[in-house]
């Protein structure tokens, strides 16, 4: 059973700790990837005092990817069956569609919508700063948590990579998104469409990636040691 094959994971790893020069670290992990992970810069952090949280593609031989221009992103991030260890999962790859009447009731104080555009992406792609313009003035949103909620509200549709829906989300499954004007709706709403991939902040060790290079044979040392960027897992003497 389930329960009987996580005594055994908890007996056999029991008492062991994943160093980093010596020292325990911060194991940051999140549900699922967009193919890639992100770094501690994601929080505002300072990326070099944590080297073990690093971006990398969910592939064999991690490669990294410049992925802070925003048409390199939007290239990456439309290829629905990029290859990556969870792919197969359904928040690897979702679209939504937000709009002009939604922003303006969460940003407030700078009039009717008009124009939204990410202006900076972190390690990976993920949005660090997005510039919302309005009729009586602009202002820039900072950090992926807030550009999130920010572009959603409850009422509006996410559709999965497998063809499925959610609704009632009260923020986006994750920063990592490209977004594309997409005109006007009959009542002359303006429109935006939200390319997006993965569900979490994508810092660390993706869950469902774990998962895909589990089925693939890996070890757990091996799927450990992929997440976080030179560890050690030893066991702690007491």
């Amino acid at each position: 059973s389930s329960d009987g094959r996580t005594a055994e994971a908890v007996e056999k790893t029991y008492g062991k700790m994943l160093l980093y020069g010596g020292e325990p670290i911060t194991t940051y992990y999140f549900s699922t990837s967009c193919g890639i992970t992100t770094d501690n810069g994601v929080w505002g952090g300072d990326p070099e005092k944590t080297p073990y949280l690093i971006s990398a593609t969910l592939q064999p031989g991690r490669k990294a990817l410049n992925l802070t221009d925003n048409g390199d992103f939007a290239a990456f991030i439309k290829k629905a069956d990029y290859p990556s260890y969870d792919a197969s999962f359904p928040y690897y790859r979702w679209t939504a569609t937000t709009n002009a009447n939604v922003l303006t009731a969460n940003m407030g104080g700078i009039g009717q919508v008009e124009d939204i555009q990410v202006v900076e992406r972190g390690a990976g792609g993920v949005a660090k700063k997005l510039l919302v313009k309005g009729t009586e003035g602009e202002k820039t949103i900072s950090g992926q948590d807030r550009i999130r909620s920010v572009l959603w509200d409850a009422s509006l549709t996410i559709y999965r990579n497998d063809g499925s829906k959610a609704s009632g989300w009260r923020s986006l499954p994750s920063g990592f998104i490209a977004i594309e004007d997409a005109g006007k709706n009959d009542q002359g709403v303006r429109q935006f469409k939200i390319y997006g991939g993965g569900y979490g902040h994508g810092v660390g060790m993706s869950q469902n990636g774990a998962q895909g290079m589990a089925k693939e044979g890996a070890t757990y040392e091996e799927i450990l040691k992929f997440f976080y960027e030179g560890v050690a897992v030893e066991e702690l003497k007491p």
